[in-house]
């Protein structure tokens, strides 16, 4: 859940969900057998990870090699924590953000509205 002291300041996090999203950067220096066992490895331990239940969602990229993640983390360094385990870690460009409801996303809209009508 979103924990604002004030919606148009910084934002204090208390648990949320975090979308992670990881490209692979460069072709790892390896033999393509390598590589193939390696995706394999690295979508098992994917799995892995979703069924500890901190991991909501991951989906695979159809046409490049990456993914996207949706977890419950406390934070940024905990998500991405949590990533550093997989086999093509050190391959991939990862950006990691912070995600709140379309409920809270309307309420904290609102809330700005207001708070900027007010100081005019």
């Amino acid at each position: 859940m979103l924990l604002a002291k004030n919606p148009t300041s910084r934002v204090e996090w208390n648990t949320v969900k975090y979308l992670a999203i990881g490209n692979l950067k460069e072709e790892p220096p390896m033999s393509s057998e390598e590589f193939l066992k390696t995706v394999v490895e690295e979508w098992e331990t994917v799995l892995k990870l979703k069924g500890n239940k901190k991991v909501e969602t991951v989906y695979g990229f159809a046409e490049h090699g990456g993914a996207i993640a949706i977890g419950n983390f406390d934070s940024e360094a905990e998500a991405r924590g949590f990533m550093s385990g997989l086999p093509f870690y050190k391959y991939l460009d990862i950006t990691v953000s912070p995600l709140i409801s379309a409920e809270d996303a309307l309420a904290r809209a609102k809330h700005n509205l207001e708070t900027f009508k007010a100081k005019k």
